[in-house]
């Protein structure tokens, strides 16, 4: 199987590769199932032009694809595949999104959607632990057909199940903070990331410098965001307090990352830990070092624009900190050279 992807495929590209054009395909009928809501009591079907039409939501359906054809292939990161495949059409009455869940299955299941233009609108290999698909989010416009294609990784098939229902975004998640404000200035459109870009910004002096109270103890009240080019990025420096730990628990209002930087030149800098929590779940890192040792933090969003559901360019985020050194940070210059571009 696959193992699976690092942090540095966060920013893979959207690709897509066709195979045998579906039309050319002619229809092999499958096993039967039980359906609801649907039109017929078989496997979808074995190409575009022969798609079992999904008339209502939400949409159950299950079959085996072991008797179809591989009529299709995309780049889901993975391509290749020469997996059978199962075809469904759907007609968007309006403005809408949908989740598509493979829950169920039985083999190693990959999932895209596609326009009548075999463009790709989504898709997804691994969602589950047993490498079963889930597309929570694909955007549809009133009045237009699309085709969901259940598919598979190298040459497997088997038996699937198949849920379609519409996306409903979940309520916003509100992080309320009081503390350090750090002072980002609103993202959006025409904004550049210059005020604490560490080592993304041209000046690498551009720093948030951390100062704990007497007992060590910070709350900082972050502000992350997106820009039209990017996603802004906070860099924070800090110093270890006597007891040669530091812990720290972290909470964002959408999907976020946030690092442990080491070690502290820009030439060098690669991601020591890592945490991801997403949106309004709390989570811990505990950095081990020197009294007296300065460390680099890192915080940002895991996504490169606003997920679906968000309001304006800016998310807040709280973080909190102990077993810090009290006073000002040592300010040291620092390298372009080197920096990664995942962390941009």
């Amino acid at each position: 199987m696959r193992q699976l992807l690092t942090f540095a495929l966060i920013m893979l590209f959207a690709t897509s590769a066709m195979a045998i054009t579906p039309d050319a395909v002619q229809p092999l009928k499958g096993t039967t199932h039980v359906t609801q809501n649907g039109s017929n009591d078989r496997t979808g079907g074995d190409n575009m032009a022969d798609a079992v039409a999904i008339t209502a939501l939400p949409y159950a359906d299950g079959g085996n694809t072991c008797g179809l054809t591989d009529a299709w292939d995309e780049v889901c990161p993975y391509t290749g595949s020469l997996s059978p495949d199962a075809w469904y059409s759907y007609t968007a009455a309006a403005d809408m999104s949908i989740s598509i869940d493979l829950i169920g299955s039985t083999y190693d299941t990959k999932t895209y959607v596609l326009d009548m233009d075999y463009n790709v609108i989504a898709c997804n290999d691994d969602f589950y632990s047993d490498y079963v698909s889930f597309i929570e989010n694909a955007a549809l416009t009133a009045g237009m057909t699309y085709y969901i294609v259940v598919d598979g990784y190298g040459s497997a098939c088997g038996d699937y199940a198949l849920a379609v229902t519409e996306f409903t975004p979940p309520p916003p998640c509100i992080v309320a903070c009081d503390g350090f404000a750090e002072g980002e200035p609103d993202n959006g459109p025409g904004y550049v990331d210059g005020f604490n870009s560490g080592c993304n910004g041209v000046d690498q002096n551009r720093f948030s410098d951390l100062v704990a109270d007497d007992a060590g103890n910070l709350t900082v009240c972050g502000v992350g965001g997106w820009t039209d080019t990017g996603k802004d990025t906070d860099w924070y420096r800090a110093i270890v307090g006597a007891s040669g730990t530091v812990s720290i628990n972290v909470e964002f209002e959408v999907p976020g990352w946030f690092f442990q930087i080491s070690p502290t030149n820009c030439v060098d800098a690669a991601i020591a830990q890592e945490v991801a929590p997403l949106a309004c779940e709390v989570a811990s890192m505990t950095i081990n070092g020197v009294p007296g040792e300065e460390i680099w933090l890192w915080a940002g969003a895991q996504e490169f624009a606003p997920p679906a559901g968000f309001a304006g360019y800016n998310f807040n985020y709280r973080m909190e900190l102990s077993g810090l050194q009290e006073g000002p940070v040592a300010t040291e210059p620092a390298s372009w050279d080197g920096i990664k571009s995942m962390y941009r």
